[in-house]
């Protein structure tokens, strides 16, 4: 967050220093530290177009999920994963770790942003 708030700042102070013009125009890149994800908000078919083991993304509790490095790595194995990629997962999650907090925790990590 505190890369944001530099980069806004950065760019407000350069947007005053051109003599063409104070307006900013063109895309923002927001860099993002390595191993860090951006949070962000995405809409379901943004979500259900990740739905393979090259890019798995799911949706619990409105929260959206990007599992796909977790795959390999799932103690139930692959398909248990696999299953909910690009799909609302909230009904399978519950049922099979109910409000575990070792698995609420861990599902944390792979966060990258919610459901609008």
């Amino acid at each position: 967050m505190k890369y944001i708030l530099f980069l806004g700042i950065l760019l407000i102070i350069l947007s005053g220093c051109s003599s063409e013009s104070n307006e900013v125009t063109g895309d923002v890149v927001v860099m993002v530290p390595k191993g860090e994800v951006a949070k962000d908000e995405f809409i379901i078919s943004e979500v259900s177009s990740h739905n393979s083991k090259e890019s798995c993304y799911t949706i619990i509790d409105s929260k959206v999920y990007n599992l796909t490095e977790w795959i390999g790595k799932h103690p139930g194995g692959e398909n248990a994963i696999l299953k909910i990629c690009g799909l609302d997962g909230t009904s399978i999650f519950r049922a099979q770790h109910d409000n575990n907090p070792k698995q609420v925790n861990q599902l944390e990590e792979f966060f990258i942003g919610n459901l609008v």
